[in-house]
């Protein structure tokens, strides 16, 4: 296992995903309160709202920090940080304003405020989420008419035709891979959300090396020990399956082709046999 230096900033920085959902979560909770109040019936409920704003700051502030550091060690697309970022700052410097209008008994002003600063937070967690995971992860299983509203189809996109890579392969890289290694997110700068972008590689060189499994950086990394600092993906993210590698080592093996199809490249037994489940291709005779 390697050694990994301590850097305070990431450290910190690595914090965000836990606190950017406090202030989530305290902000629709005022926010629902609110609505609620504005009825005489729960007009009671408005009394709460002191508490949760005081609440709500020092979270605000410190996603806001946390996140800016964080920022600092990822291979982001610059214009949806620079969105998410300043979103994000916005959000905690609204949240201070609102408690010193709260405070001032300015209702009206302060109510105004809110709508702005939760439609603020939306978002500011929309483009966060894009960062994260891509800018078609809300839209890609959605409804025909709502996918392209919610960005589907932005980054790469499936390849199509009847090629082991298309059927097989990318199948497996996009559950595993692509989620950090896209258009919005290329760590280490590395995309795998294409053919051609995939064999360019990324910083350290290229990862596929056709006809060679054993020296593939592909292979070896997703085959090291999950506690191995080196090991692909990383701990907490989807993993694939024993059968899933057999199956990017057999294709990398049979040369890496990006049009030849499963048939062609003839795979034996075990790796037809998930090939096929991955596929639903008939059955190899």
């Amino acid at each position: 296992m390697n050694e990994t230096n301590f850097v305070l900033d990431q450290f910190v920085g690595r914090f965000h995903p836990l606190l950017v959902h406090l202030p989530i979560g305290f902000l629709l909770l005022l926010a629902l309160l609110e609505l609620l109040a504005v009825r005489p019936r729960f007009k009671h409920l408005a009394g709460t709202s002191r508490v949760i704003l005081i609440a709500s700051v020092p979270v605000t502030l410190g996603a806001a920090l946390s996140g800016w550091l964080l920022a600092g060690g990822g291979d982001y697309r610059p214009d949806l940080l620079f969105q998410h970022r300043w979103a994000g700052v916005a959000v905690a410097v609204c949240s201070v304003v609102l408690l010193v209008v709260h405070q001032r008994h300015q209702v009206r002003v302060y109510r105004w405020l809110l709508v702005g600063l939760v439609g603020l937070l939306a978002f500011a967690g929309h483009q966060g989420g894009s960062l994260t995971h891509g800018s078609d992860y809300l839209g890609k299983f959605a409804p025909g008419p709502l996918r392209g509203w919610l960005g589907a189809g932005k980054s790469g996109g499936a390849p199509q035709g009847n090629s082991a890579f298309a059927r097989a392969v990318f199948p497996i890289l996009d559950r595993n891979c692509v989620s950090c290694h896209n258009a919005e997110k290329s760590k280490g700068g590395l995309r795998m959300d294409t053919f051609e972008l995939l064999m360019k590689g990324g910083d350290d060189g290229v990862i596929i090396v056709a006809g060679k499994s054993a020296e593939s950086e592909l292979v070896r990394r997703t085959q090291l020990p999950p506690e191995d600092d080196d090991h692909m993906p990383p701990d907490g993210k989807p993993q694939p399956t024993s059968g899933e590698l057999a199956v990017m080592a057999w294709w990398i093996e049979a040369g890496a082709s990006p049009d030849k199809s499963v048939a062609e490249l003839n795979p034996p037994e075990d790796v037809a046999r998930v090939v096929q489940a991955l596929t639903n291709l008939p059955a190899k005779k």
